[in-house]
Protein backbone atom coordinates (compact mmCIF):
# COMPACT_ATOMS: atom_id res chain seq x y z
CA UNK A 1 0.00 0.00 0.00
CA UNK A 2 1.25 3.34 -0.75
CA UNK A 3 1.03 6.76 0.91
CA UNK A 4 -2.76 7.42 -0.58
CA UNK A 5 -3.60 4.47 0.28
CA UNK A 6 -2.31 4.29 3.97
CA UNK A 7 -3.37 7.87 4.81
CA UNK A 8 -6.79 6.82 3.15
CA UNK A 9 -7.58 4.38 5.53
CA UNK A 10 -5.87 5.65 8.53
CA UNK A 11 -8.73 8.64 7.89
CA UNK A 12 -11.24 7.52 6.32
CA UNK A 13 -10.58 10.58 4.21
CA UNK A 14 -10.89 9.53 0.21
CA UNK A 15 -9.63 12.79 -0.99
CA UNK A 16 -6.24 11.95 -1.20
CA UNK A 17 -4.16 12.74 -3.82
CA UNK A 18 -0.62 12.12 -4.87
CA UNK A 19 0.86 14.43 -7.56
CA UNK A 20 4.79 14.00 -8.17
CA UNK A 21 7.32 16.82 -7.77
CA UNK A 22 11.63 16.18 -8.19
CA UNK A 23 12.39 19.76 -6.54
CA UNK A 24 15.78 19.29 -8.08
CA UNK A 25 14.66 19.69 -11.05
CA UNK A 26 12.60 23.15 -12.31
CA UNK A 27 11.13 21.09 -15.37
CA UNK A 28 9.04 18.83 -12.88
CA UNK A 29 8.06 22.26 -10.89
CA UNK A 30 6.71 23.71 -13.88
CA UNK A 31 4.97 20.20 -14.75
CA UNK A 32 3.36 20.18 -11.10
CA UNK A 33 2.21 23.31 -11.49
CA UNK A 34 0.22 22.41 -14.46
CA UNK A 35 -0.75 19.47 -13.35
CA UNK A 36 -2.34 20.50 -10.47
CA UNK A 37 -3.94 23.46 -12.23
CA UNK A 38 -5.67 21.03 -14.38
CA UNK A 39 -7.18 19.22 -11.59
CA UNK A 40 -10.21 20.89 -9.54
CA UNK A 41 -8.50 20.59 -6.04
CA UNK A 42 -9.11 23.26 -3.62
CA UNK A 43 -6.43 25.73 -2.65
CA UNK A 44 -2.71 23.81 -1.97
CA UNK A 45 -2.47 23.82 1.94
CA UNK A 46 0.22 21.55 2.41
CA UNK A 47 2.93 19.28 0.91
CA UNK A 48 4.36 15.72 2.24
CA UNK A 49 7.77 15.11 0.88
CA UNK A 50 9.49 12.44 1.27
CA UNK A 51 13.49 12.71 0.34
CA UNK A 52 16.69 12.35 1.71
CA UNK A 53 20.25 13.54 0.04
CA UNK A 54 23.43 12.49 0.41
CA UNK A 55 26.40 13.32 -1.55
CA UNK A 56 29.32 11.39 -0.02
CA UNK A 57 32.31 12.19 -2.84
CA UNK A 58 32.40 15.18 -4.80
CA UNK A 59 30.16 18.28 -5.76
CA UNK A 60 26.80 17.19 -8.04
CA UNK A 61 24.55 19.68 -10.38
CA UNK A 62 20.98 19.15 -10.87
CA UNK A 63 20.21 19.62 -14.83
CA UNK A 64 18.99 23.50 -13.97
CA UNK A 65 23.01 23.95 -12.88
CA UNK A 66 22.24 24.28 -9.16
CA UNK A 67 24.32 22.68 -6.67
CA UNK A 68 22.61 18.92 -5.54
CA UNK A 69 22.28 19.86 -2.12
CA UNK A 70 20.89 23.48 -2.72
CA UNK A 71 18.89 22.32 -5.89
CA UNK A 72 16.32 19.93 -3.70
CA UNK A 73 15.88 22.24 -1.44
CA UNK A 74 14.83 25.29 -3.24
Amino acid sequence: MGAVGAITTETGNKNVSMLTLHLASLESVRNFVKEFQTKSFPPLQGLICNAGLVVNKGTEYTKDSFELTFGEII
